[in-house]
């Protein structure tokens, strides 16, 4: 029996898990081997982050996924791979296999910017979501008992860098995380200050003009800030500078200015991702591919984008191309890229949409947002947990409890 093994537990590893196992019959075994034994929905992260929904909701054991006897999962860390041994070392395996899946996703991008890394706190994991919303409550905390006007008003500052669809998201749903927290404390809304941080000329550079100018406007309803044009040379404790010198204090500071390819080495030599071709094929190994966020693929000389949904659509055509490499299915297929549009909510009530060529903004938008990634959440449990979390927000305000964390992961 042939040994595919995967490396990961994203989008990109479960969905071509999922493909593999709709194919193979018992001529081949699927390997899973990740450090997180659960399947993270990350589209929706931002509203945990921000009491939207709970955390137990946008996670799935991979055990619970992948209910199929030619499956396992190994939780370890992966720390190299021997090409010509054909063997996958992690911390306590050594795990054989016939063909290998890289699907080792991305990591946080700090750009090399001083101090970035140690006084942000990036959204990109359950753990990240935690400090989030511990942060933003802990800090009201602060504020409300704070005695210096010029400390409150550093306490009540919140910086976002970044504004990509992470960043404008996570400032929408952190306005409203924080208005309906004021009742319950002796702080005016006025005296809230969100300012989200963009290097270039517009918010969303990837949307048509007219959804980022909506976007931004929304923002401006919402009371965040935008600002410009704004590259952040420093970052401290407590601070930010920009490319002119100017130093901004804040209490708080959120990074979400990009994400970068998350590698292992293969045969002792490090990548910053993996070259493929239209086949998935780690060039020049035939039977090690690799899909998603780890993987760099050239189309019209630019970087195909880093998104869950294109790992979603790459996985099917990766899926078989891992088989017909080990002759257990037709010739190679040749990967097409197409992106299917964008979806982006800010706050509640209020989104954008973009679906083959047709355009949507507004609440429908918003609601077209919501029922899509629903839809996509795995297993019908959580999709009626979230539905019910969602529902609750009409009517009751966020939680804002804070979070004990038993893991960082």
């Amino acid at each position: 029996m042939k040994k595919i093994v995967i490396i990961g537990s994203g989008f990109a590893g479960v969905y071509v898990a999922k493909q593999l196992l709709k194919k193979i019959k018992n001529n081949a075994s699927v390997i899973m081997i990740s450090e997180t034994n659960y399947f993270l929905f990350t589209p929706l992260l931002h509203e945990v982050a921000t009491g939207g929904i709970s955390r137990d909701n946008i996670i799935q054991p991979i055990k619970h996924v992948f209910a199929n006897p030619l499956f396992a999962f190994i939780k370890d860390h992966v720390t190299h791979v021997d090409t010509k041994k054909k063997i996958v070392y992690s911390s306590s395996h050594q795990q054989p296999y016939d063909l290998l899946i890289l699907a080792t996703g991305s990591k946080i991008d700090f750009h090399g910017i001083k101090g970035a890394e140690q006084h942000t706190i990036p959204l990109r994991t359950l753990h990240d979501a935690y400090r989030i919303k511990n942060q933003v409550i802990h800090t009201l905390a602060l504020a409300e008992q704070a005695t210096n006007p010029a400390l409150r008003k550093k306490l009540l500052t919140f910086f976002i860098i970044g504004g990509g669809p992470t960043g404008v998201e996570l400032a929408g749903e952190l306005a409203e995380f924080i208005k309906g927290m004021l009742p319950s404390h002796t702080i005016k809304e006025e005296e809230i200050t969100i300012i989200l941080i963009h290097r270039g000329e517009h918010l969303l550079p990837q949307l048509p003009p007219k959804f980022r100018t909506q976007c931004q406007k929304k923002l401006t309803y919402l009371n965040v800030k935008v600002m410009l044009n704004c590259t952040v040379t420093e970052v401290g404790k407590d601070f930010i500078t920009d490319q002119k010198g100017k130093k901004h204090t804040t209490g708080t500071l959120f990074w979400t200015a990009g994400f970068s390819s998350r590698t292992i080495p293969l045969d002792n030599k490090k990548y910053p991702y993996y070259r493929i071709n239209s086949f998935f094929q780690v060039v020049p190994h035939k039977n090690i591919l690799a899909l998603g966020d780890c993987a760099f693929l050239e189309i019209n000389g630019k970087r195909i984008p880093m998104l869950a949904q294109l790992a979603v659509k790459q996985a099917e055509v990766a899926a078989h191309n891992a088989l017909a490499t080990l002759d257990l299915s037709p010739s190679l297929k040749s990967y097409h890229y197409r992106l299917d549009g964008f979806l982006i909510s800010v706050g509640q009530y209020f989104g954008v949409a973009g679906i083959q060529n047709t355009y949507f903004s507004g609440f429908f938008a918003w609601w077209l947002w919501r029922t899509i990634y629903l839809s996509k959440l795995p297993g019908l449990s959580k999709k009626i947990r979230v539905a019910f979390d969602w529902t609750l927000n009409f009517f009751y305000p966020r939680d804002s409890s804070e979070v004990i964390e038993m893991s960082k992961k």
